[in-house]
């Protein structure tokens, strides 16, 4: 396999922008992965919580009372 020289140019090229705006657009893209995920768990807990709350309240269970021995 030859190996090929990468030129200072191309590299300006393939890599717009400073570091800090590169940075910044890597850390806003991971936060709104995560604000999502975030926002996803919020609607499924408010989901089961109105679905619990839908269902017909279920009757106390009644002890049995021990009996005694005579």
């Amino acid at each position: 396999m030859a190996r090929r020289t990468v030129d200072r140019a191309e590299v300006r090229v393939a890599m717009k922008g400073s570091p800090y705006s590169l940075w910044l657009s890597a850390a806003n893209r991971a936060a709104g992965f995560w604000m999502g995920h975030a926002a996803n768990a919020v609607r499924r807990q408010q989901r089961a919580a109105l679905t619990e709350l839908g269902k017909p309240a279920k009757p106390k269970r009644r002890r049995r009372t021990k009996r005694r021995a005579v």
